[in-house]
């Protein structure tokens, strides 16, 4: 019940973001576009990195040792 609670929290303040872009950049649509796309590649690149260390991670756990 809690990750519900949670996740409708973050679902309705994502549409809070676009206004105060635009009010933080007074509403020019170049610098809009230079902040919103640098600002979403950089997290998708650190998802995409995460993904391939965990899959690479995953391909050796058979052989690791607990260490406990």
């Amino acid at each position: 019940m809690y990750f519900f609670y949670q996740q409708n929290a973050s679902t309705f303040t994502i549409f809070n973001i676009p206004a105060v872009l635009c009010a933080y950049l007074g509403g020019d649509l170049k610098r809009l576009r230079a902040s919103v796309l640098p600002g979403s590649i950089v997290p998708l690149l650190a998802l995409l990195v995460w993904g391939a260390i965990a899959l690479g991670l995953s391909d050796q756990a058979g052989h690791a040792i607990d260490p406990v």
